[in-house]
Protein backbone atom coordinates (compact mmCIF):
# COMPACT_ATOMS: atom_id res chain seq x y z
CA UNK A 1 0.00 0.00 0.00
CA UNK A 2 3.03 2.25 0.75
CA UNK A 3 3.39 2.60 -3.07
CA UNK A 4 0.81 4.56 -3.71
CA UNK A 5 2.49 7.41 -2.06
CA UNK A 6 5.32 7.04 -4.72
CA UNK A 7 2.72 6.84 -7.64
CA UNK A 8 3.37 10.63 -6.68
CA UNK A 9 7.04 11.38 -6.43
CA UNK A 10 7.22 15.10 -7.02
CA UNK A 11 4.36 15.54 -4.32
CA UNK A 12 6.01 13.39 -1.95
CA UNK A 13 9.46 14.97 -2.61
CA UNK A 14 8.09 18.42 -2.18
CA UNK A 15 5.88 17.20 0.93
CA UNK A 16 9.32 15.47 3.03
CA UNK A 17 11.36 18.26 1.96
CA UNK A 18 8.88 21.51 2.98
CA UNK A 19 8.33 18.95 6.31
CA UNK A 20 12.02 19.03 6.43
CA UNK A 21 12.00 22.66 6.35
CA UNK A 22 9.39 23.74 9.08
CA UNK A 23 10.89 21.54 11.54
CA UNK A 24 13.80 23.39 10.50
CA UNK A 25 12.03 26.83 11.33
CA UNK A 26 10.17 25.89 14.30
CA UNK A 27 13.88 24.42 15.73
CA UNK A 28 15.35 27.94 15.00
CA UNK A 29 12.34 29.87 17.60
CA UNK A 30 14.76 27.99 20.29
CA UNK A 31 17.60 30.34 18.79
CA UNK A 32 15.35 33.31 18.50
CA UNK A 33 14.31 32.77 22.20
CA UNK A 34 18.47 32.23 23.22
CA UNK A 35 18.73 35.80 21.37
CA UNK A 36 15.92 37.52 23.24
CA UNK A 37 17.06 36.36 26.78
CA UNK A 38 20.87 37.33 25.65
CA UNK A 39 20.14 40.91 24.37
CA UNK A 40 17.64 41.10 27.94
CA UNK A 41 20.61 40.03 30.00
CA UNK A 42 23.25 42.01 27.92
CA UNK A 43 24.93 39.13 26.70
CA UNK A 44 24.11 40.10 23.37
CA UNK A 45 24.30 43.37 22.37
CA UNK A 46 22.34 43.56 19.29
CA UNK A 47 20.06 46.64 18.74
CA UNK A 48 15.84 45.91 18.77
CA UNK A 49 15.92 48.30 15.87
CA UNK A 50 17.68 45.04 14.29
CA UNK A 51 15.72 42.77 16.27
CA UNK A 52 12.35 43.41 16.60
CA UNK A 53 12.20 43.08 11.71
CA UNK A 54 14.35 39.69 12.49
CA UNK A 55 11.90 38.31 14.84
CA UNK A 56 9.07 39.44 12.63
CA UNK A 57 10.40 37.92 9.98
CA UNK A 58 11.28 35.01 11.55
CA UNK A 59 7.70 34.51 12.60
CA UNK A 60 6.31 34.91 9.08
CA UNK A 61 8.85 32.58 7.22
CA UNK A 62 7.47 30.02 10.48
CA UNK A 63 3.78 30.65 9.68
CA UNK A 64 4.47 30.19 6.04
CA UNK A 65 6.39 26.84 6.20
CA UNK A 66 4.63 25.61 9.13
CA UNK A 67 0.90 25.84 6.57
CA UNK A 68 2.40 24.81 3.86
CA UNK A 69 3.94 21.40 5.75
CA UNK A 70 0.58 20.80 7.19
CA UNK A 71 -1.29 21.28 3.67
CA UNK A 72 0.93 19.01 2.10
CA UNK A 73 0.35 16.05 4.91
CA UNK A 74 -3.30 16.48 4.07
CA UNK A 75 -3.76 16.79 0.58
CA UNK A 76 -1.03 14.48 -0.69
CA UNK A 77 -3.60 11.57 1.04
CA UNK A 78 -6.66 13.06 0.24
CA UNK A 79 -5.53 12.24 -3.12
CA UNK A 80 -4.41 8.85 -2.55
CA UNK A 81 -7.95 8.45 -1.52
CA UNK A 82 -9.61 9.50 -4.19
CA UNK A 83 -7.14 6.75 -6.35
CA UNK A 84 -7.88 4.02 -3.67
CA UNK A 85 -11.72 5.02 -4.10
CA UNK A 86 -11.10 4.78 -7.82
CA UNK A 87 -9.60 1.36 -8.15
CA UNK A 88 -11.80 -0.20 -5.50
CA UNK A 89 -14.90 0.96 -8.05
CA UNK A 90 -12.86 -0.15 -11.04
CA UNK A 91 -12.40 -3.57 -9.36
CA UNK A 92 -15.65 -3.89 -8.46
CA UNK A 93 -16.85 -3.42 -12.07
CA UNK A 94 -14.49 -6.30 -13.19
CA UNK A 95 -16.59 -8.31 -10.67
CA UNK A 96 -19.33 -10.54 -12.53
CA UNK A 97 -22.97 -9.33 -11.31
CA UNK A 98 -23.71 -12.44 -9.12
CA UNK A 99 -20.52 -11.26 -6.68
CA UNK A 100 -23.27 -8.08 -5.76
CA UNK A 101 -25.73 -11.21 -4.71
CA UNK A 102 -23.41 -12.97 -2.42
CA UNK A 103 -22.36 -10.20 -0.52
CA UNK A 104 -23.93 -6.98 1.27
CA UNK A 105 -23.74 -4.20 -0.35
CA UNK A 106 -23.32 -2.53 3.07
CA UNK A 107 -19.50 -4.06 2.61
CA UNK A 108 -18.75 -2.75 -0.37
CA UNK A 109 -20.15 0.87 0.64
CA UNK A 110 -17.81 0.60 4.18
CA UNK A 111 -14.73 -0.08 2.11
CA UNK A 112 -15.39 2.87 -0.02
CA UNK A 113 -16.13 5.13 3.15
CA UNK A 114 -14.86 4.21 6.78
CA UNK A 115 -12.03 1.90 5.31
CA UNK A 116 -10.94 4.52 2.67
CA UNK A 117 -11.20 7.33 5.50
CA UNK A 118 -9.08 5.39 8.29
CA UNK A 119 -6.28 4.42 5.59
CA UNK A 120 -5.75 8.22 4.01
CA UNK A 121 -6.23 9.49 7.86
CA UNK A 122 -4.55 6.81 10.01
CA UNK A 123 -2.19 5.43 7.63
CA UNK A 124 -0.96 7.68 4.65
CA UNK A 125 -1.38 11.14 6.78
CA UNK A 126 0.66 9.38 10.02
CA UNK A 127 3.60 8.58 7.23
CA UNK A 128 3.53 11.76 6.46
CA UNK A 129 3.27 13.85 9.55
CA UNK A 130 5.80 11.36 11.10
CA UNK A 131 8.47 12.49 8.67
CA UNK A 132 8.01 16.04 10.10
CA UNK A 133 7.91 15.14 13.82
CA UNK A 134 11.17 12.73 13.00
CA UNK A 135 12.66 15.28 11.38
CA UNK A 136 11.92 18.22 14.33
CA UNK A 137 13.10 15.44 16.58
CA UNK A 138 16.59 15.08 15.07
CA UNK A 139 17.17 18.74 14.59
CA UNK A 140 16.63 19.41 18.27
CA UNK A 141 18.87 16.79 19.18
CA UNK A 142 21.67 18.14 16.73
CA UNK A 143 20.94 21.68 18.53
CA UNK A 144 20.88 20.66 21.70
CA UNK A 145 24.42 18.97 21.02
CA UNK A 146 25.73 22.08 19.53
CA UNK A 147 24.62 23.79 23.13
CA UNK A 148 26.46 21.40 25.24
CA UNK A 149 27.29 17.32 24.54
CA UNK A 150 27.49 16.06 28.12
CA UNK A 151 23.75 17.77 28.55
CA UNK A 152 22.26 16.13 25.27
CA UNK A 153 23.59 12.42 26.57
CA UNK A 154 21.40 13.06 29.96
CA UNK A 155 18.55 14.07 27.89
CA UNK A 156 18.48 11.52 25.56
CA UNK A 157 18.57 8.94 28.37
CA UNK A 158 16.12 10.45 29.95
CA UNK A 159 14.38 10.05 26.79
CA UNK A 160 15.04 6.48 26.16
CA UNK A 161 11.64 4.98 28.09
CA UNK A 162 9.58 7.60 26.17
CA UNK A 163 11.45 5.97 22.99
CA UNK A 164 10.42 2.12 24.02
CA UNK A 165 6.88 2.70 25.92
CA UNK A 166 5.06 2.82 22.35
CA UNK A 167 6.14 -0.43 21.06
CA UNK A 168 5.76 -2.16 24.12
CA UNK A 169 1.63 -0.94 23.50
CA UNK A 170 1.87 -2.03 19.87
CA UNK A 171 -0.70 -4.76 19.97
CA UNK A 172 -3.09 -3.21 22.34
CA UNK A 173 -3.20 -0.02 20.59
CA UNK A 174 -3.27 -2.15 17.22
CA UNK A 175 -6.38 -4.36 18.67
CA UNK A 176 -8.31 -1.47 19.37
CA UNK A 177 -8.35 0.37 16.62
CA UNK A 178 -9.18 -2.54 14.97
CA UNK A 179 -11.95 -3.34 16.68
CA UNK A 180 -13.44 0.30 15.83
CA UNK A 181 -13.07 -0.26 12.39
CA UNK A 182 -14.92 -3.68 12.33
CA UNK A 183 -17.72 -2.58 14.24
CA UNK A 184 -18.53 0.22 12.63
CA UNK A 185 -17.85 -1.86 8.75
CA UNK A 186 -20.84 -4.13 10.62
CA UNK A 187 -22.59 -1.52 11.33
CA UNK A 188 -23.08 0.04 8.24
CA UNK A 189 -23.82 -3.02 6.68
CA UNK A 190 -26.31 -3.46 9.29
CA UNK A 191 -27.92 -0.18 9.01
CA UNK A 192 -28.18 -0.45 4.87
CA UNK A 193 -29.50 -3.89 5.25
CA UNK A 194 -32.68 -1.93 7.59
CA UNK A 195 -32.84 1.09 5.64
CA UNK A 196 -33.37 -0.83 2.41
CA UNK A 197 -36.63 -2.62 3.48
CA UNK A 198 -37.81 -0.25 5.86
CA UNK A 199 -40.94 0.26 4.34
CA UNK A 200 -41.57 -3.48 4.87
CA UNK A 201 -40.53 -2.97 8.63
CA UNK A 202 -42.68 -0.10 8.80
CA UNK A 203 -46.41 -2.15 7.17
CA UNK A 204 -45.47 -5.21 9.07
CA UNK A 205 -44.78 -3.34 11.75
CA UNK A 206 -41.74 -4.70 13.11
CA UNK A 207 -39.76 -1.83 13.80
CA UNK A 208 -38.62 -3.04 17.63
CA UNK A 209 -36.77 -5.74 16.71
CA UNK A 210 -35.20 -4.12 13.88
CA UNK A 211 -34.86 -1.03 16.51
CA UNK A 212 -32.95 -3.75 18.61
CA UNK A 213 -30.56 -4.92 15.98
CA UNK A 214 -29.78 -1.78 15.17
CA UNK A 215 -29.46 -0.67 18.78
CA UNK A 216 -26.77 -3.95 19.55
CA UNK A 217 -24.85 -2.90 16.55
CA UNK A 218 -25.04 0.54 17.35
CA UNK A 219 -23.75 -0.24 20.72
CA UNK A 220 -21.30 -2.17 19.31
CA UNK A 221 -19.58 0.18 18.01
CA UNK A 222 -19.83 2.40 20.96
CA UNK A 223 -18.39 0.06 23.32
CA UNK A 224 -15.03 0.07 20.56
CA UNK A 225 -14.65 3.82 20.33
CA UNK A 226 -14.67 3.88 24.17
CA UNK A 227 -11.80 1.11 24.14
CA UNK A 228 -10.28 2.52 21.56
CA UNK A 229 -10.33 5.90 23.42
CA UNK A 230 -9.61 4.65 26.68
CA UNK A 231 -6.29 2.80 25.42
CA UNK A 232 -5.52 5.92 23.79
CA UNK A 233 -5.62 8.72 26.38
CA UNK A 234 -3.96 5.84 29.32
CA UNK A 235 -0.93 5.23 26.59
CA UNK A 236 -0.80 9.28 25.86
CA UNK A 237 -1.01 9.99 29.88
CA UNK A 238 2.08 7.82 30.40
CA UNK A 239 3.52 8.98 27.61
CA UNK A 240 2.95 12.77 28.51
CA UNK A 241 4.43 11.67 31.96
CA UNK A 242 7.58 10.29 30.32
CA UNK A 243 7.97 13.48 28.12
CA UNK A 244 7.41 15.78 31.48
CA UNK A 245 10.29 13.63 33.17
CA UNK A 246 12.69 14.51 30.17
CA UNK A 247 11.07 17.93 29.40
CA UNK A 248 12.13 18.71 33.68
CA UNK A 249 14.94 16.51 33.76
CA UNK A 250 16.57 18.98 30.53
CA UNK A 251 15.82 22.07 32.79
CA UNK A 252 17.63 20.91 36.40
CA UNK A 253 20.19 19.55 34.10
CA UNK A 254 20.72 22.80 32.24
CA UNK A 255 20.62 24.68 35.60
CA UNK A 256 23.05 22.42 37.32
CA UNK A 257 25.69 23.55 34.09
CA UNK A 258 24.38 27.39 34.51
CA UNK A 259 25.46 27.62 37.77
CA UNK A 260 28.57 26.04 37.40
CA UNK A 261 29.41 28.42 34.19
CA UNK A 262 29.37 25.96 31.67
CA UNK A 263 26.47 27.35 29.46
CA UNK A 264 24.18 31.41 29.90
CA UNK A 265 21.22 31.23 30.71
CA UNK A 266 20.08 32.35 27.19
CA UNK A 267 21.62 28.84 26.18
CA UNK A 268 19.32 27.19 28.85
CA UNK A 269 15.95 28.83 27.86
CA UNK A 270 17.35 27.97 24.06
CA UNK A 271 18.01 24.53 25.19
CA UNK A 272 14.75 24.22 27.51
CA UNK A 273 13.18 24.82 24.26
CA UNK A 274 14.61 22.75 22.29
CA UNK A 275 14.21 19.50 24.95
CA UNK A 276 10.64 20.62 24.52
CA UNK A 277 10.89 19.87 21.26
CA UNK A 278 12.22 16.55 22.23
CA UNK A 279 8.86 16.27 24.24
CA UNK A 280 6.04 17.23 22.05
CA UNK A 281 7.17 15.24 18.95
CA UNK A 282 7.82 11.73 20.82
CA UNK A 283 4.34 12.32 22.79
CA UNK A 284 2.98 12.69 19.25
CA UNK A 285 4.22 9.71 17.83
CA UNK A 286 3.26 7.68 20.55
CA UNK A 287 -0.48 8.56 19.94
CA UNK A 288 -0.20 8.43 16.00
CA UNK A 289 1.47 4.87 16.32
CA UNK A 290 -2.12 4.16 17.83
CA UNK A 291 -3.64 5.32 14.59
CA UNK A 292 -1.17 4.01 12.47
CA UNK A 293 -1.11 0.45 13.58
CA UNK A 294 -5.08 0.10 12.94
CA UNK A 295 -4.38 2.32 9.69
CA UNK A 296 -1.80 -0.33 8.73
CA UNK A 297 -4.01 -3.25 9.06
CA UNK A 298 -6.87 -1.50 7.25
CA UNK A 299 -4.48 -0.51 5.04
CA UNK A 300 -3.77 -3.96 4.08
CA UNK A 301 -6.93 -5.63 4.16
CA UNK A 302 -7.69 -2.92 1.10
CA UNK A 303 -4.41 -4.06 -0.45
CA UNK A 304 -5.87 -7.68 -0.92
CA UNK A 305 -9.00 -6.44 -1.82
CA UNK A 306 -7.37 -4.73 -5.09
CA UNK A 307 -5.07 -7.88 -5.23
CA UNK A 308 -7.63 -10.56 -5.15
CA UNK A 309 -8.18 -12.23 -8.53
CA UNK A 310 -10.80 -10.44 -10.40
CA UNK A 311 -13.32 -11.46 -13.55
CA UNK A 312 -11.43 -9.00 -16.15
CA UNK A 313 -11.83 -5.82 -17.80
CA UNK A 314 -14.89 -5.67 -19.57
CA UNK A 315 -14.60 -5.19 -23.11
CA UNK A 316 -17.53 -3.03 -25.64
CA UNK A 317 -19.75 -5.07 -28.19
CA UNK A 318 -18.32 -2.92 -30.62
CA UNK A 319 -14.25 -3.54 -29.95
CA UNK A 320 -15.04 -7.90 -30.74
CA UNK A 321 -18.60 -8.32 -31.44
CA UNK A 322 -19.54 -12.32 -32.28
CA UNK A 323 -19.66 -13.75 -35.22
CA UNK A 324 -21.98 -16.63 -35.88
CA UNK A 325 -20.96 -20.27 -36.84
CA UNK A 326 -23.25 -21.39 -40.08
CA UNK A 327 -25.98 -23.26 -38.94
CA UNK A 328 -25.13 -22.85 -35.05
CA UNK A 329 -27.84 -21.47 -32.32
CA UNK A 330 -27.72 -18.43 -30.92
CA UNK A 331 -26.92 -19.93 -27.04
CA UNK A 332 -26.54 -23.50 -26.86
CA UNK A 333 -25.93 -26.01 -23.60
CA UNK A 334 -24.48 -29.26 -24.23
CA UNK A 335 -24.27 -31.90 -21.35
CA UNK A 336 -23.89 -29.07 -19.04
CA UNK A 337 -24.08 -29.99 -15.30
CA UNK A 338 -23.63 -27.47 -12.30
CA UNK A 339 -22.69 -28.04 -8.73
CA UNK A 340 -22.36 -25.74 -5.67
CA UNK A 341 -19.99 -26.11 -2.46
CA UNK A 342 -20.57 -30.36 -3.76
CA UNK A 343 -24.51 -29.99 -3.95
CA UNK A 344 -25.87 -30.52 -7.33
CA UNK A 345 -27.70 -27.49 -9.05
CA UNK A 346 -28.43 -28.23 -12.70
CA UNK A 347 -27.73 -31.41 -14.05
CA UNK A 348 -27.24 -33.15 -17.93
CA UNK A 349 -29.03 -30.08 -19.16
CA UNK A 350 -29.29 -30.02 -23.31
CA UNK A 351 -30.81 -26.82 -24.72
CA UNK A 352 -30.41 -24.59 -27.71
CA UNK A 353 -31.96 -20.98 -28.17
CA UNK A 354 -32.41 -19.93 -31.90
CA UNK A 355 -32.18 -16.18 -32.34
CA UNK A 356 -35.64 -15.35 -33.58
CA UNK A 357 -37.44 -17.29 -31.17
CA UNK A 358 -39.52 -17.03 -27.58
CA UNK A 359 -38.65 -19.12 -24.86
CA UNK A 360 -40.20 -19.57 -21.84
CA UNK A 361 -38.26 -21.28 -18.61
CA UNK A 362 -40.99 -22.40 -16.20
CA UNK A 363 -39.83 -24.24 -12.85
CA UNK A 364 -41.03 -23.91 -9.37
CA UNK A 365 -38.54 -21.81 -6.64
CA UNK A 366 -35.15 -23.81 -6.33
CA UNK A 367 -35.11 -25.83 -9.91
CA UNK A 368 -32.72 -24.05 -10.96
CA UNK A 369 -33.96 -21.37 -13.15
CA UNK A 370 -31.09 -18.43 -11.96
CA UNK A 371 -28.65 -21.04 -12.58
CA UNK A 372 -29.61 -21.65 -15.69
CA UNK A 373 -30.00 -17.60 -16.33
CA UNK A 374 -26.06 -17.34 -14.92
CA UNK A 375 -24.73 -19.83 -17.09
CA UNK A 376 -26.38 -18.61 -20.11
CA UNK A 377 -24.29 -15.03 -19.42
CA UNK A 378 -20.96 -16.71 -18.38
CA UNK A 379 -21.39 -15.73 -14.71
CA UNK A 380 -20.67 -19.32 -14.13
CA UNK A 381 -18.95 -21.84 -15.34
CA UNK A 382 -20.37 -25.34 -15.76
CA UNK A 383 -18.64 -27.81 -13.66
CA UNK A 384 -19.01 -30.11 -16.38
CA UNK A 385 -20.48 -29.84 -20.01
CA UNK A 386 -20.59 -26.74 -22.46
CA UNK A 387 -22.14 -23.43 -22.90
CA UNK A 388 -21.52 -21.67 -26.28
CA UNK A 389 -22.69 -18.48 -27.79
CA UNK A 390 -23.04 -18.42 -31.69
CA UNK A 391 -21.24 -21.98 -31.79
CA UNK A 392 -18.01 -21.53 -30.17
CA UNK A 393 -17.94 -21.85 -25.97
CA UNK A 394 -18.46 -18.66 -23.77
CA UNK A 395 -15.15 -18.87 -22.06
CA UNK A 396 -13.65 -17.82 -25.10
CA UNK A 397 -15.76 -14.50 -24.89
CA UNK A 398 -15.09 -11.12 -22.90
CA UNK A 399 -18.31 -11.38 -20.44
CA UNK A 400 -18.57 -7.26 -21.51
CA UNK A 401 -19.26 -9.21 -25.36
CA UNK A 402 -21.83 -11.50 -23.90
CA UNK A 403 -23.55 -8.61 -22.04
CA UNK A 404 -23.43 -6.39 -25.15
CA UNK A 405 -24.97 -9.38 -26.84
CA UNK A 406 -27.45 -10.58 -24.67
CA UNK A 407 -30.19 -7.58 -22.99
CA UNK A 408 -30.66 -8.88 -19.47
CA UNK A 409 -33.39 -7.95 -16.99
CA UNK A 410 -34.12 -9.01 -13.70
CA UNK A 411 -37.16 -8.89 -11.78
CA UNK A 412 -36.15 -5.39 -9.77
CA UNK A 413 -35.93 -2.78 -11.90
CA UNK A 414 -32.64 -0.67 -11.07
CA UNK A 415 -34.08 3.03 -11.43
CA UNK A 416 -31.10 5.70 -10.51
CA UNK A 417 -31.62 9.05 -9.10
CA UNK A 418 -31.76 11.13 -12.49
CA UNK A 419 -33.91 12.31 -14.99
CA UNK A 420 -36.08 10.27 -17.39
CA UNK A 421 -33.29 10.07 -19.99
CA UNK A 422 -30.51 9.67 -17.94
CA UNK A 423 -32.28 6.21 -16.68
CA UNK A 424 -33.03 5.18 -20.15
CA UNK A 425 -29.19 5.71 -21.57
CA UNK A 426 -27.45 5.22 -17.79
CA UNK A 427 -26.07 8.34 -17.87
CA UNK A 428 -24.65 8.04 -21.31
CA UNK A 429 -25.11 11.34 -23.91
CA UNK A 430 -24.40 9.50 -27.17
CA UNK A 431 -27.95 8.51 -27.97
CA UNK A 432 -30.45 11.23 -29.19
CA UNK A 433 -33.57 12.24 -27.32
CA UNK A 434 -35.97 11.04 -31.03
CA UNK A 435 -34.18 7.41 -30.52
CA UNK A 436 -35.02 7.39 -26.13
CA UNK A 437 -38.18 8.31 -26.96
CA UNK A 438 -38.87 5.72 -29.50
CA UNK A 439 -37.48 3.17 -27.14
CA UNK A 440 -39.72 4.29 -24.04
CA UNK A 441 -42.76 4.23 -26.81
CA UNK A 442 -41.59 1.07 -28.09
CA UNK A 443 -41.43 -0.05 -24.20
CA UNK A 444 -45.48 0.64 -23.84
CA UNK A 445 -44.50 4.31 -22.10
CA UNK A 446 -46.16 6.17 -24.12
CA UNK A 447 -49.48 7.69 -22.20
CA UNK A 448 -46.98 8.19 -19.39
CA UNK A 449 -44.56 10.28 -21.80
CA UNK A 450 -47.78 12.02 -22.70
CA UNK A 451 -47.93 13.38 -18.57
CA UNK A 452 -43.92 13.96 -18.30
CA UNK A 453 -40.96 13.92 -19.88
CA UNK A 454 -37.42 13.47 -20.50
CA UNK A 455 -36.22 15.95 -17.88
CA UNK A 456 -38.43 14.63 -15.19
CA UNK A 457 -36.53 13.33 -12.08
CA UNK A 458 -37.18 9.95 -11.12
CA UNK A 459 -35.67 7.79 -8.17
CA UNK A 460 -35.94 4.22 -6.59
CA UNK A 461 -38.47 5.87 -4.45
CA UNK A 462 -40.38 8.03 -7.08
CA UNK A 463 -44.30 7.71 -6.74
CA UNK A 464 -44.28 8.93 -10.32
CA UNK A 465 -43.88 5.06 -11.90
CA UNK A 466 -45.42 2.22 -10.75
CA UNK A 467 -44.30 -0.94 -10.60
CA UNK A 468 -45.13 -1.86 -13.92
CA UNK A 469 -43.71 1.52 -15.20
CA UNK A 470 -40.32 0.91 -14.09
CA UNK A 471 -40.26 -2.98 -15.57
CA UNK A 472 -40.92 -0.95 -18.70
CA UNK A 473 -38.50 1.75 -18.36
CA UNK A 474 -35.78 -1.08 -17.55
CA UNK A 475 -36.65 -2.93 -20.80
CA UNK A 476 -36.74 0.64 -23.06
CA UNK A 477 -33.21 0.66 -22.12
CA UNK A 478 -32.87 -2.83 -23.66
CA UNK A 479 -34.56 -1.57 -26.82
CA UNK A 480 -31.85 1.20 -26.92
CA UNK A 481 -29.38 -0.71 -27.20
CA UNK A 482 -31.20 -2.78 -29.65
CA UNK A 483 -29.98 -6.43 -28.03
CA UNK A 484 -30.42 -9.31 -30.53
CA UNK A 485 -31.46 -11.65 -27.74
CA UNK A 486 -32.95 -10.91 -24.30
CA UNK A 487 -33.04 -12.23 -21.12
CA UNK A 488 -36.01 -11.48 -18.81
CA UNK A 489 -35.45 -13.42 -15.08
CA UNK A 490 -38.73 -13.57 -13.36
CA UNK A 491 -39.90 -10.20 -15.11
CA UNK A 492 -42.98 -9.84 -13.35
CA UNK A 493 -42.77 -11.16 -10.14
CA UNK A 494 -44.53 -9.16 -7.69
CA UNK A 495 -46.81 -7.07 -10.47
CA UNK A 496 -50.50 -7.09 -10.40
CA UNK A 497 -51.87 -10.14 -12.28
CA UNK A 498 -53.41 -8.36 -15.17
CA UNK A 499 -50.69 -5.63 -15.16
CA UNK A 500 -48.43 -8.34 -15.62
CA UNK A 501 -50.02 -10.21 -18.57
CA UNK A 502 -50.55 -6.83 -20.21
CA UNK A 503 -46.66 -6.31 -20.32
CA UNK A 504 -45.90 -10.03 -21.35
CA UNK A 505 -48.34 -9.23 -24.00
CA UNK A 506 -46.34 -6.87 -25.57
CA UNK A 507 -43.03 -8.46 -24.96
CA UNK A 508 -44.63 -11.00 -27.50
CA UNK A 509 -45.33 -7.96 -30.04
CA UNK A 510 -42.00 -7.06 -30.13
CA UNK A 511 -39.69 -8.22 -32.83
CA UNK A 512 -36.84 -10.57 -31.57
CA UNK A 513 -36.13 -13.36 -29.66
CA UNK A 514 -35.98 -14.14 -26.15
CA UNK A 515 -35.94 -16.35 -22.98
CA UNK A 516 -38.78 -15.40 -20.29
CA UNK A 517 -37.69 -17.18 -16.99
CA UNK A 518 -40.79 -17.38 -14.72
CA UNK A 519 -43.05 -19.35 -12.39
CA UNK A 520 -46.13 -17.95 -12.85
CA UNK A 521 -48.90 -19.28 -15.44
CA UNK A 522 -50.31 -16.96 -18.28
CA UNK A 523 -52.47 -18.82 -20.97
CA UNK A 524 -52.24 -16.05 -23.59
CA UNK A 525 -48.37 -16.18 -22.68
CA UNK A 526 -48.09 -19.95 -22.50
CA UNK A 527 -49.81 -20.22 -25.77
CA UNK A 528 -47.80 -17.67 -27.98
CA UNK A 529 -44.18 -19.17 -26.32
CA UNK A 530 -41.99 -21.26 -29.54
CA UNK A 531 -40.94 -23.50 -26.78
CA UNK A 532 -41.45 -24.28 -23.44
CA UNK A 533 -38.69 -25.61 -20.86
CA UNK A 534 -39.59 -26.97 -17.93
CA UNK A 535 -37.24 -27.55 -15.00
CA UNK A 536 -37.81 -29.33 -11.84
CA UNK A 537 -34.98 -30.31 -9.18
CA UNK A 538 -32.02 -29.08 -11.80
CA UNK A 539 -33.09 -31.39 -14.75
CA UNK A 540 -34.94 -30.49 -17.81
CA UNK A 541 -38.15 -32.51 -17.29
CA UNK A 542 -40.07 -31.83 -20.95
CA UNK A 543 -39.73 -29.08 -23.71
CA UNK A 544 -42.02 -28.22 -26.51
CA UNK A 545 -45.06 -26.07 -27.08
CA UNK A 546 -48.01 -26.08 -24.68
CA UNK A 547 -49.95 -28.51 -26.30
CA UNK A 548 -47.32 -30.92 -25.99
CA UNK A 549 -48.25 -33.89 -23.70
CA UNK A 550 -45.17 -34.07 -21.81
CA UNK A 551 -45.31 -29.91 -21.30
CA UNK A 552 -48.84 -30.66 -20.10
CA UNK A 553 -47.98 -33.21 -17.71
CA UNK A 554 -45.08 -30.93 -16.37
CA UNK A 555 -46.90 -27.89 -15.97
CA UNK A 556 -50.17 -29.71 -14.24
CA UNK A 557 -47.26 -31.01 -12.10
CA UNK A 558 -46.32 -27.74 -11.49
CA UNK A 559 -50.38 -26.79 -10.94
CA UNK A 560 -49.31 -24.11 -13.37
CA UNK A 561 -52.18 -25.12 -15.66
CA UNK A 562 -54.80 -22.97 -14.78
Amino acid sequence: MIRYLFKHPWRLAFTAGISVVAAGVLVAYSYVLQLITDIATGASHLSFVVAVPAVIVYLIVQALTDGAASYMQESLPARIGRQLRGELFARYNRLRPMHFYEKQVGQYVAQLTKQVDVVTASYFHVILRAIYLVSLLVLAVLGTFLINPVITVGVALLSVPALIFPFLVKKWLEGAKTAVVTTVERYTSTVTDILSGFTTIQYALTVPPFARKHDHASHAVQAATVRDQRVQKITSGVSDFLGDVMYLGAWLLGAYFVRRGAITLGQLVAFSQLASLFNWPMALLTELLAEFYGGRKQARELAAVLAAPDDGELISRAEATPEMTENAPLLELTNVSYAAEGKPVLADVNLRFDLDKRYLVVGASGSGKTTLMRLLLGDLTPTSGTARLFGHPLADYNRGVVYGTLGMLTQKADIFAGTVRENVTLFSDSPTDAAVVAALQRAGLTNWLDQHSLTTRISAETPLLSGGEKQRLALARLFLRDYRFMIFDELTTGLDPHIAAKLQADLFNVAGGFILITHQYDAATFAKADEIIVLAGGKVVARGKQGAPEVARALSTLQLTH
